[in-house]
């Protein structure tokens, strides 16, 4: 079940055009505003990400410490690990860990690592994935493996 509510005024940061539509239609989704909404696509500063492949090859990865109530970035290139707050972009915005406080993130409904760690062979590591995706949701022999080397 979905929100259904009229807003007179969308702010939208720069999103995939799916993203976009479903926000400009919280404008004028039950039309009792009696008159279309306003929406603004602007630009941010900073930009919330949870993992990324930059172009110099480098993975970045959101890491969450629930007990500080903090989030960071670990970095990862030729075999070498740095834990930063924010990564600037081309531009002049910069990437940046979403907020611990995030909803699916306090209420542990999306669950993020709190540090890089080893592992022996993907082998091994692909089981322990499967094992912990089935304690929590039913998914399809087909998501399941893509899920699985997402995570990997």
């Amino acid at each position: 079940m979905g929100v259904d509510l009229d807003f007179p005024l969308v702010l939208q940061g720069i999103a995939p055009l799916g993203r976009s539509i479903l926000a400009a239609g919280r404008c004028y989704c039950k039309g009792k505003l009696g008159e279309k909404g306003r929406v603004i696509v602007f630009t941010p500063e900073a930009i919330p990400t949870v993992s990324a492949v930059l172009g110099d090859g480098t993975i970045l990865e959101t890491v969450v410490y629930p007990e500080a109530k903090r989030t960071s970035f670990v970095l990862a290139k030729d075999g070498e690990l740095c834990w930063v707050d924010s990564v600037p972009t081309d531009s002049s915005a910069r990437l940046v860990p979403y907020s611990p406080r995030n909803n699916l993130f306090a209420h542990e409904v999306v669950l993020l690592p709190s540090g890089p760690e080893e592992y022996g062979s993907e082998d091994a590591l692909l089981p322990e994935v499967e094992s912990f995706i089935h304690r929590y949701v039913d998914v399809s022999p087909l998501f399941e493996k893509i899920a699985c080397y997402h995570v990997s």
